[in-house]
């Protein structure tokens, strides 16, 4: 049985009750509500195209420039799983893949990628190398129930969700 959206510390959350305990689903961003994921480009400076954030990890609370605009959204991923070490393995669609190798031909070694889970900023990594159809990402383990995140990002309903809690 699913309850109604309830606001708890500035975030969306969908709750699933399953013999008398509730199952947190999935926090959102009231403001990006609809946005799951989301990696964009991080800026050097502040334009009208950026959004200022904090690493939600940063004890200095140290503010990046992060573009708007999305490289790629949960819309673009194929597949979404957790590995045995909390990490979420992402395989993007063909497209999805496209526009993460297009974002990420130049610039190795210098630029930083933000990567948003529920409108957060919780890693700004530096590209190495290109990036393509499969890309792991750790430092989500403060992200509560990691699975029902993997089965929100692939499109499950919260049907499906709490059948699968059962």
């Amino acid at each position: 049985m699913m309850t109604e959206l309830r606001l708890w510390n500035s975030r969306l959350y969908d709750l699933a009750l399953r013999g008398g305990c509730a199952f947190l689903l999935c926090g959102s961003s009231h403001t990006l509500a609809a946005e799951k994921l989301r990696l964009s480009k991080v800026s050097e400076v502040e334009t009208q195209g950026t959004e200022r954030l904090v690493l939600s990890k940063d004890s200095d609370k140290k503010e990046i420039f992060v573009e708007k605009e999305a490289i790629v959204t949960e819309a673009d991923i194929d597949s979404a799983s957790l590995s045995p070490v909390n990490e979420v393995n992402f395989t993007f669609s063909e497209t999805g893949a496209k526009k993460l190798a297009d974002a990420t031909k130049v610039g190795h070694g210098v630029m930083r990628i933000a990567i948003l889970v529920n409108g957060e900023l919780i890693s700004a990594p530096v590209v190495m190398a290109q990036l393509g159809r499969n890309i792991s990402v750790n430092g989500l383990d403060h992200i509560e129930d990691l699975d029902v995140f993997c089965w929100k990002i692939q499109g499950k309903s919260d049907e499906e969700i709490v059948a699968l809690l059962r």
